[in-house]
């Protein structure tokens, strides 16, 4: 198809009296092409004809749309009415490109609408870690962030760690239960081997010594989602995406303490109001039987005040090494 700027060079080398030899030798168009240009002739459209079936198909739009729902979106049987019915052959392949639109639209129009996956308040956690590149000290390092979010009141606690172990897990699941003062009746997880010794697609899952030990300690249900199936904890794996580039963004600290201490604040101070109106609390409270300090039988409720809960671990010790109540509370502290 000749562009506006060559028609315009062929009109006007004919205007000056040129041949259209001349005009071909100058310009490498077609005789034929000048031709239609100088008599006024639209360039023709490039492809073919519609077969007899497309014709069809296209005449007969509502038709056979009719027929396609009647064969319930069935491109073959489709064909077979259309034979029936009318005594015209269509080639599949033909009426497949014909019908591709529509069957998009019947698709859309058969499918569910996605509703949010909800919970009772102190039925769920969903804990997963992520990665991301921080200045500490001047220097860029990657720090391990665990997440913890509440599925009902979608609350947000995080840690970050140097690397991602079992002691990572172990302690994050721990200090996201002092952060939410209280423990959920079941913790989702991925199938990390800190926490997931096997799981078989269609067998049961166990879970490592440590981890199975600081359930029965804390008494919640550990579930473990489907392999490979992201979205069977998508609450908090969008949290993760949240808290990197929302309270990491920018981020520059001294040390890792430092760095949890700027975490806890953002979880208290940006990520709580920003959440929707829901509740903020977990309606399950049941207080840790503590049997290590305060003699067996007895029961203590959680009691800290915000310089508690903010004050990080000590290094490398958690509430399974150090044998000390797994709340960290001031009168076991002391």
């Amino acid at each position: 198809m000749l562009s506006q700027s060559i028609r315009q060079s062929i009109l006007a080398l004919h205007e000056q009296g040129q041949s259209i030899r001349s005009i071909h030798r100058a310009l490498h168009v077609s005789r034929q092409a000048i031709r239609r240009c100088i008599r006024g002739i639209a360039p023709r459209k490039a492809g073919r004809h519609p077969g007899p079936g497309l014709a069809f198909l296209q005449a007969k739009a509502e038709e056979s749309r009719a027929l396609f729902l009647r064969a319930e979106c069935s491109a073959p049987v489709t064909v077979r009415l259309i034979k029936e019915n009318y005594g015209v052959v269509v080639r599949q392949d033909t009426f497949n490109r014909f019908i591709k639109d529509f069957r998009h639209q019947v698709k859309l129009q058969n499918q569910p609408s996605p509703g949010r996956f909800e919970t009772q308040p102190g039925d769920q956690m969903q804990i997963a870690f992520g990665e991301k590149d921080v200045e500490i000290a001047g220097l860029r390092t990657r720090v391990h962030v665990f997440v913890a979010v509440l599925g009902y009141s979608r609350r947000i606690f995080a840690m970050a760690f140097e690397k991602e172990t079992q002691e990572a897990w172990l302690q994050g699941i721990e200090q996201a239960f002092i952060y939410f003062q209280d423990v959920p009746r079941q913790v989702i997880s991925d199938n990390a081997a800190s926490l997931v010794a096997s799981h078989k697609r269609r067998g049961e899952v166990r879970f490592t010594d440590r981890y199975q030990f600081l359930t029965d300690q804390y008494d919640f249900t550990p579930v473990a989602t489907v392999v490979r199936k992201p979205r069977s904890k998508g609450k908090v794996e969008r949290s993760v995406g949240y808290v990197k580039h929302n309270a990491l963004a920018g981020m520059r600290c001294e040390s890792l303490e430092q760095l949890n201490l700027s975490l806890r604040a953002w979880c208290g101070k940006t990520a709580d109001p920003a959440l929707h109106t829901r509740v903020l609390t977990l309606s399950r409270c049941v207080p840790y039987r503590c049997e290590l300090h305060t003699g067996a039988g007895s029961h203590h409720g959680v009691q800290e005040d915000a310089a508690d809960r903010a004050r990080p671990p000590a290094p490398g010790q958690s509430a399974l090494t150090a044998r000390t109540c797994p709340f960290r509370c001031n009168t076991c502290l002391s």
